[in-house]
């Protein structure tokens, strides 16, 4: 299947707490990842998780030459258990996990991948309030695929009262009205058989060129303008700097949250974020190393 460790796979650690794997990037020390459930609790934002890890785990911070800015890093020393999101679903008799094969065996069958499970059914902390997380590998014509199977009704649009719900429980970066119509548009979000799902789409290849080291890593107010779109986490847009200036000839926003995927060609951003330079003529931008929020200044 996909190569591991990858995004979505969690960690139990000797604490009792549940953390869930962030990106591609494999080091021989640790695991990449965030904090998802501590003492029963959902983690369910980025600001809350690293507000925990900086309180609790702030020696997992490390300064990782492939990232460029400093990142969790959890000791393998500390992993008592390793959830693959291969696992299979066997306990049938739970709705939830039901549907989720039915969703496995429907995306597999009809777009030509593999998928998993991720989220609550993997690290089976699941709630009244739980939706199905799966994590599937990139394939052919996948957009297209997701398209059909929104046509003929099996995947729906996320539908208005699910949104508010969803929102309020994880509401951070972006307006509601805006979110609310960015996330009507996603093939990778949405409703199947009454129930809240989201796909990550995982495509390791594509990272690797964009990991670092990089020679100079800065904090800037940012402003910059899509010019691409991406399905796929991380994301990986084309993009165009229009604040601040640099002789760069080529620039990249690159994400890590589902939040961010799906955005529109031709939107047009602000926020604070990073600047890391590649090369004199590649720079990559991300707003993931700040919680604050982000301005869309115009849509398409």
């Amino acid at each position: 299947m996909i190569n591991h460790p990858i995004e979505g796979d969690e960690l139990l650690l000797k604490d009792g707490s549940l953390w869930i794997v962030k990106g591609c990037l494999h080091l021989d020390n640790g695991y990449v990842a965030v904090p998802r459930v501590v003492n029963g609790q959902k983690l369910k934002t980025f600001k809350k998780q690293f507000t925990y890890i900086r309180r609790y785990y702030l020696h997992y911070l490390k300064n990782i030459p492939q990232i460029g800015y400093p990142t969790p890093l959890v000791s393998s020393k500390d992993v008592v258990k390793y959830l693959n999101i291969a696992e299979k679903l066997t306990d049938e008799k739970n709705h939830l996990k039901l549907l989720a094969n039915q969703l496995i065996r429907i995306i597999q069958n009809n777009c030509v991948t593999e998928c998993g499970i991720t989220g609550s059914l993997l690290g089976n902390y699941l709630s009244e309030s739980s939706d199905i997380d799966l994590v599937c590998a990139d394939g052919v014509n996948f957009p297209e695929c997701l398209k059909r199977l929104r046509d003929k009704e099996v995947l729906l649009p996320i539908m208005d009262k699910e949104f508010v719900r969803e929102y309020h429980e994880v509401k951070e970066i972006i307006d509601e009205e805006l979110h609310q119509e960015l996330v009507k548009l996603k093939l990778t979000q949405g409703f199947f058989e009454g129930v809240n799902y989201t796909l990550k789409v995982i495509n390791c290849d594509r990272e690797r060129p964009f990991l670092g080291p990089y020679y100079h890593v800065r904090k800037a107010n940012i402003m910059l303008r899509l010019l691409s779109s991406d399905y796929r986490t991380p994301s990986i847009y084309e993009a165009q700097l229009v604040r601040p200036h640099t002789l760069a000839k080529k620039a990249y926003m690159i994400t890590y949250r589902v939040r961010f995927t799906e955005l529109p060609k031709g939107s047009l951003i602000k926020g604070e974020g990073l600047i890391l330079y590649k090369d004199m003529n590649t720079v990559i931008i991300t707003f993931d190393r700040f919680p604050s929020r982000i301005e869309f200044l115009a849509l398409p």
